[in-house]
């Protein structure tokens, strides 16, 4: 059987074309070219979470290690509990659905999300240096906030999500409390000082 030129053209695996080797090198250029815009990003990224969380350790500088910050301190209602449903009488039929809206009203109007309510962040000293940890079941590792790309997107999420404004309640809450502490020093101290 003879075949024919185009018979036997038809029948051959095609080949990818080679892609001349100019192309090849534009593509890698392209390829360092974002690798490097990727790597300076991610270093502003690092610098700008880095200096956020100096500046909140300023905020917290006479607190000690291990030193606690609670999201949910942003919030002015806890969180609705998920009802006992075999607990009879417990809540009204449709009354956790409306604290819950209520709670998710409220956290809004605050700027804050509600998936905020249960993150907590401490203080700690890390490889030498004083840090600002995320606690969080998604990184078993104690990290600090800006010591790498994925801590500092977590971290930058966070404040998306309102951070800074449950620190700042978290702070005056703290002023409160130094002020109450305060009264009750100098009340004591001025009884001392009658009795000398």
């Amino acid at each position: 059987m003879n075949l024919t030129s185009s018979q036997v053209a038809s029948a051959t695996p095609a080949f990818p074309t080679v892609e001349p080797m100019a192309d090849v090198i534009d593509s890698l250029k392209r390829l360092e070219r974002l690798g490097d815009e990727k790597s300076k990003t991610v270093q502003k990224i690092l610098e700008a979470a880095e200096e956020i969380e100096s500046r909140i350790l300023q905020l917290y500088v006479e607190c000690q290690e291990g030193t606690t910050i609670r999201c949910s301190a942003g919030f002015s209602q806890p969180r609705p509990q998920i009802p006992s449903w075999d607990v009879p009488g417990e809540r009204a039929p449709g009354q956790y659905d409306s604290e819950c809206r209520a709670f998710e009203r409220d956290a809004q109007q605050r700027g804050l999300s509600v998936e905020l309510y249960d993150r907590t962040y401490r203080i700690e000293n890390l490889h030498g240096r004083r840090r600002l940890i995320r606690n969080s079941d998604i990184s078993s590792n104690d990290e600090g906030v800006s010591e790498n790309r994925d801590a500092a997107l977590r971290f930058a999420d966070d404040i998306a999500k309102g951070l800074l404004v449950t620190i700042a309640e978290d702070l005056a809450r703290q002023q409160q409390e130094n002020e109450k502490a305060l009264a009750a020093l100098e009340s004591a101290k001025g009884r001392l000082a009658k009795t000398k």
